[in-house]
């Protein structure tokens, strides 16, 4: 009976002590965890989308404008600017348009047309280009080529309209590197001016801050005073 009874010599009865428990098998999955949400945090490209930096809209942008009398009637206030205030913005914007509609070098550039005064006639944008001393410099995105497949939708919002309405506004996108010194804007068809020279100037940091899903608002141009 006490043989029986008796525990084999070399083993310990078991006790809840030598039960690994949840938290030690969980240990590995929590330690790979750990590593991923690190890893994620030095590459912004894994596991989470890069964002651009932040806008800072309190101070002044270089910038350009003119404003001709157009031959059919009223007159063309230019404005010519970054798409963007900040540096750092426009330089993600610029590596980001480029890649993605794949253009060559240069940067996004924001012009603002805006007709007043007497209606006159709508003003041909297919032409349009800013050029300085060493030639063209900026020209509006080019519509998608019409294929069988799907266009970019980027590529379709950012594209010129054809033409300028007689007394409508339109903030089209342009792409190139800086014009320099006294640039001028051409290209405006037989119905437009020859050139719009274009003098520096500043504008408004906030003014140039946004979504390019939403470049149409950025046409904040006042109201044509009395006489203009």
């Amino acid at each position: 009976m006490d043989a029986q009874n008796r525990e084999p010599r070399g083993r310990r009865p078991r006790t809840g002590r030598d039960d690994p428990g949840p938290i030690v098998l969980l240990l590995p999955l929590l330690v790979l965890l750990l590593a991923v949400l690190h890893l994620a945090e030095r590459r912004p490209g894994l596991g989470r989308r890069a964002q651009p930096p932040r806008a800072c809209g309190g101070e002044e942008v270089e910038a350009w404008a003119g404003s001709v009398e157009v031959p059919s009637g009223g007159r063309l206030q230019v404005n010519l600017a970054p798409l963007h205030s900040n540096s750092d913005r426009q330089r993600f914007e610029a590596q980001s348009l480029a890649r993605r509609l794949d253009l060559g070098e240069g940067e996004p550039w924001r012009l603002v047309l805006r007709h007043v005064g007497h209606p006159g006639a709508d003003l041909e944008l297919g032409g349009l280009v800013v050029a300085d001393e060493g030639g063209a410099r900026l020209r509006p995105l080019s519509p998608p080529a019409q294929t069988e497949g799907i266009a970019d939708p980027l590529a379709v919002l950012l594209a010129a309209p054809e033409r300028l309405t007689a007394g409508s506004a339109r903030t089209l996108v342009l792409w190139g590197p800086a014009p320099s010194g006294t640039p001028r804007l051409g290209g405006l068809g037989v119905s437009g001016p020859e050139l719009v020279p274009l003098v520096p100037g500043s504008v408004a940091g906030s003014e140039l801050d946004g979504s390019l899903v939403r470049i149409e608002r950025f046409a904040r141009i006042q109201p044509p005073r009395r006489g203009d």
